[in-house]
């Protein structure tokens, strides 16, 4: 049986998706620092770097 895989510009956006979610991280610190509660931000920001990080773990060009 065949596995699934990503084609290669599904995965380059996985990828630039993931860069964006991570350079929130500076914004949400800055934030932060001004007195903005972002749990609720960081919860749904790790969440959604998860899920990437999972789609090409399972569906990635490495994938078994």
């Amino acid at each position: 049986m065949s596995k699934i895989k990503l084609p290669p510009e599904k995965i380059a956006e996985l990828r630039a998706k993931q860069r964006e979610l991570h350079d929130l991280l500076p914004e949400m610190d800055a934030a932060e620092q001004c007195g903005i509660d972002c749990t609720m931000l960081r919860s749904i920001r790790d969440d959604a770097f998860d899920k990437i990080n999972k789609l090409i773990q399972y569906y990635g060009p490495a994938a078994k």
